[in-house]
Parts: C-alpha cells; structure tokens; sequence
C-alpha cells in the first residue's frame, strides 16, 4: 500500500475519505486497511495512518479534525503550555 502511505504522509498521518478517493483509492482498500491496523477510523470518514510521528499533541490536532469548531479550554492550553496556576 505504498500509495495510500504516500496520501497519509503528506496530510499529517490523517485523511478524509473523500481525498482518497479523489487519489484513487477504493473504499474497500481503506476498509482493509482499517481491518489490518494499518489506519484507524476516527470517525465516519476520517482515518489517521497508526504508525506515523505525529509532532505535538495528537489528542489536539485529533479533535479539531474530528469537531472542526472545536474549542480547547483552558485547563487544556494550560497544560499544553506546561503551565499552572498558582494561589496569590
């Protein structure tokens, strides 16, 4: 699956299904591969290559391409800043 590693490693690791379609990639190819472990099925349509670095927080980039008007509270920018509030 050389070409479908190909898509994924130039969008981060994830990828939409309609862009792989786009790219030539049949659905039942990307059925396989889910049932192989090769991807992950985040939600319908949207699928992360399991064995790619990700850079950064993935649990982030996860959820704005899953929710894309997601908002990160500040709990979360805090630790992802590595950052703590102290008491005066």
């Amino acid at each position: 699956m050389p070409d479908l590693y190909k898509i994924f490693s130039t969008h981060a690791g994830y990828a939409y299904l309609p862009d792989l379609k786009a790219s030539g990639v049949h659905t039942s190819t990307v059925r396989e591969a889910v049932e192989s472990g090769i991807l992950e099925k985040l939600k319908p349509g949207l699928y992360r290559w399991i064995d790619m670095p990700i850079a950064g927080h993935r649990g982030f980039v996860e959820i704005n391409l899953v929710v894309a008007k997601a908002v990160i509270c500040l709990h979360s920018a805090l630790a992802y800043y590595e950052l703590r509030l102290t008491q005066p």
